[in-house]
């Protein structure tokens, strides 16, 4: 895989520009997101989409079990209307260290149509996310660290869900992340690269406790 240059997949729309669209149209956002367990919301249902600057909430449209959400089935769902999708959680050490790995887990297309994806990393050591980050933002609209996996082996190894007691880790991988993709050439502001053909978002999923003032705490230091 590249790690600087231009994408080989072409112009890639930006993230944060799919939301403002959906918002700007009042209309849903369809997203294909991993899951531990198929997802209990019929598939006929609208997912309700709410924005704020910081949060993103949704009801996936479609949520395939954890380890299906390949390119096939990411092309597939977008020529039925899903506006983005999410890989299934990727370990960022393995994916730096093994070739085989990255070419296993991260399926593209440069032939056929490559929906809008964002690449879901696992990760707990800042420059291991950050140069897992760097070999594949030619290839993905963004990356996001998984702070929601409630795996009982992920929360053992303080990936997923452990991350939500650990602010300051997780702040530190995404100031790194940014400032290495930074580096490379990508645009990581929010509404300033939201246009630029090189913009790439840099993301956090958390998971929603019962106790919402767990949530605030762990997102927001309040």
């Amino acid at each position: 895989m590249a790690v600087k240059g231009e994408s080989p997949l072409g112009p890639t729309p930006h993230p944060l520009k799919i939301f403002d669209t959906c918002r700007r149209q009042d209309k849903f956002l369809y997203a294909c997101a991993p899951m531990v367990r198929y997802s209990k919301v019929p598939l006929t249902s609208s997912p309700p989409l709410s924005i704020s600057r910081y949060f993103v909430f949704l009801v996936p449209e479609m949520a395939p079990k954890l380890t299906m959400n390949k390119l096939a089935f990411r092309q597939t769902v977008h020529q039925y209307g899903t506006d983005l999708c999410w890989t299934p959680m990727i370990l960022a050490k393995e994916f730096n260290r093994n070739e085989f790995a990255r070419d296993s887990d991260l399926t593209v297309s440069t032939k056929h149509p490559q929906p809008p994806t964002i690449l879901q990393f696992g990760a707990n050591v800042p420059v291991e996310l950050a140069r897992a980050s760097s070999l594949a933002a030619p290839f993905v609209a963004g990356v996001d660290l998984n702070c929601g996996c409630p795996q009982s082996w992920a929360c053992a190894e303080t990936l997923g869900a452990a991350l939500m007691d650990k602010r300051e880790l997780v702040r530190d991988m995404v100031v790194e992340t940014r400032e290495r993709l930074r580096q490379d050439g990508w645009g990581v502001l929010m509404e300033e690269d939201v246009e630029n053909p090189r913009g790439r978002s840099v993301s956090v999923k958390i998971r929603v406790h019962d106790d919402l003032r767990h949530v605030l705490r762990s997102s927001t230091g309040a």
